[in-house]
């Protein structure tokens, strides 16, 4: 028997969400992003990294999509943006 799932769990997130953000509960940058998303009305997907089971594959992942495994890491319509400090085209996301 097979599983229906992707076999990448990024993968499988950013198909299922508009809007997901990769982050981890210590990580002060992701809080600001999460705030943010939050003030704004946003309807995102977080992930924290370091509670989900997965999160050390969840990095791997994140490192082999967008070439760093840091967070927070904000994605669109399954569109890297950016993170912290920068989003499209290196504008800052606060």
């Amino acid at each position: 028997m097979s599983e229906s799932k992707s076999s990448d769990p990024v993968d499988a997130l950013l198909k299922a969400n508009a809007l997901v953000v990769f982050s981890a509960t210590y990580c002060p940058y992701c809080t600001k992003v999460k705030k943010l998303l939050k003030d704004l009305g946003a309807n995102a997907k977080i992930v924290e990294t370091n509670v989900e089971k997965n999160g050390a594959e969840l990095k791997k992942s994140l490192l082999a999509k967008t070439g760093r495994s840091s967070v927070p890491q904000v994605f669109v319509a399954g569109k890297f943006i950016g993170g912290g400090d920068e989003g499209p085209g290196g504008v800052a996301l606060h």
